[in-house]
């Protein structure tokens, strides 16, 4: 398999009501005041006040390759408030539709800008099914403003049809790489097995950064 380059521009400044704020209605869609995520696909972060029971938003866009996006954020009842972030990263956004009861709090829709979980991940790598191990990972921190960063790997697959399980990209489990985890400055490591997918999340600051990932044999070389 030929060298797969995984890029992730300086993203912008987080923008926590970039999409939305005010009190959402059950059933109504939100009027979004834009649709554009950023200038590289990111995470998506609600921000809620105290609910009386469970709320959701189903949110909708795309990601880097226009793929189409969908999950469910949830508000936990009885809170005084806080922030839900996405699992996926989206590169616009199309919709968010809120469920579960009179909303009663405020709530704001925007960008996510680190802290608890990540901000931002590469695209995905797919790794050739006829190839074999090691798989190598080279990972570049670049600009004036170093990210943090983290290789992820998964042996989920959201492309299987039933009767294989059927795994939305949401909720596929991402395993960290040991040694390549924090990541301040270029790094390199390798998996002696291959996982079916590769990407990095940025876990802090702003990039740009990339990885590089070689598998082993396979058809392709």
């Amino acid at each position: 398999m030929r060298p797969i380059r995984l890029f992730m521009p300086a993203l912008s400044t987080a923008n926590a009501s970039l999409f939305y704020t005010g009190t959402p209605v059950s059933g109504t869609a939100l009027t979004l005041l834009q649709t554009i995520v950023d200038v590289a696909q990111r995470r998506i972060a609600l921000t809620y006040g105290n609910e009386s029971s469970q709320r959701l938003l189903v949110i909708k866009g795309t990601n880097w390759q226009g793929d189409v996006w969908s999950e469910t954020l949830t508000i936990p009842a009885n809170q005084a408030g806080g922030t839900v972030v996405s699992q996926l990263d989206y590169l616009t956004l199309t919709s968010a539709v809120p469920q579960g009861g009179g909303w009663t709090a405020n709530a704001t829709l925007g960008t996510y800008g680190g802290g608890t979980t990540a901000i931002a991940s590469t695209p995905w790598a797919r790794l050739d099914d006829y190839g074999f191990g090691p798989v190598s990972y080279t990972v570049a921190v670049t600009g004036s403003s170093a990210a943090n960063c983290t290789v992820q790997r998964s042996a989920d697959d959201p492309n299987n049809l039933s009767p294989l399980p059927v795994i939305a990209p949401s909720s596929m489990v991402w395993v960290n790489h040991p040694n390549l985890v924090n990541i301040t400055a270029s790094a390199m490591d390798y998996d002696a097995a291959k996982y079916l997918w590769a990407k990095m999340v940025m876990n802090s600051g702003n990039g740009p950064m990339y990885l590089i990932v070689d598998q082993a044999g396979g058809k392709g070389g």
